[in-house]
């Protein structure tokens, strides 16, 4: 679980831990000058899916959230503000990615089951989304998320 000592640690997860299927870390460019900063996602560059629905998670420290998977929907996390440890699991592997800046984003694609762990004392977590809200897409029992990753993926 999260701790004080691991807010500080940049993605990725530990080169100890096996990598997940398909989540990957995503750099996302920073441009800064007297003004301030401005971070820049771009579909197909480094979002690798189509936005079609965004939220924001406001979380307290010590907060959990997530505990599902999707069938179908792809998501990107973005900590804009505060610390947010995701653990990811794909049914085989998992692995904690600690998100602490907006210029770090984490790809979870269907059938990853994540949860969130907020540590500072507020938290600001963006969640881009490839599809509109469907609560048939969501898997909120583990047990019948093990069963649905060992099913064979439809074709896109």
């Amino acid at each position: 679980m999260f701790s004080s000592s691991r807010a500080e640690s940049p993605l990725p997860a530990p080169p100890h831990v096996e990598r997940v299927c398909g989540v990957r870390c995503v750099s996302l460019p920073r441009f800064s000058d007297s003004r301030g900063a401005l971070f820049v996602g771009e579909v197909g560059a480094n979002l690798p899916f189509t936005p079609r629905r965004f939220f924001f998670i406001d979380a307290p420290a010590e907060a959990t959230r997530g505990s599902h998977a999707h069938r179908e929907a792809h998501q990107m996390l973005v900590c804009l503000q505060g610390c947010c440890a995701v653990l990811a699991d794909d049914g085989v592997n998992s692995a904690e990615y600690v998100l602490t800046s907006p210029d770090q984003g984490l790809y979870l694609p269907p059938r990853t089951w994540s949860v969130q762990h907020y540590g500072a004392p507020h938290n600001l977590l963006l969640v881009l989304a490839s599809d509109v809200y469907d609560p048939a897409d969501y898997v909120n029992d583990y047990e019948e998320f093990l069963r649905l990753t060992r099913q064979p993926r439809r074709a896109g």
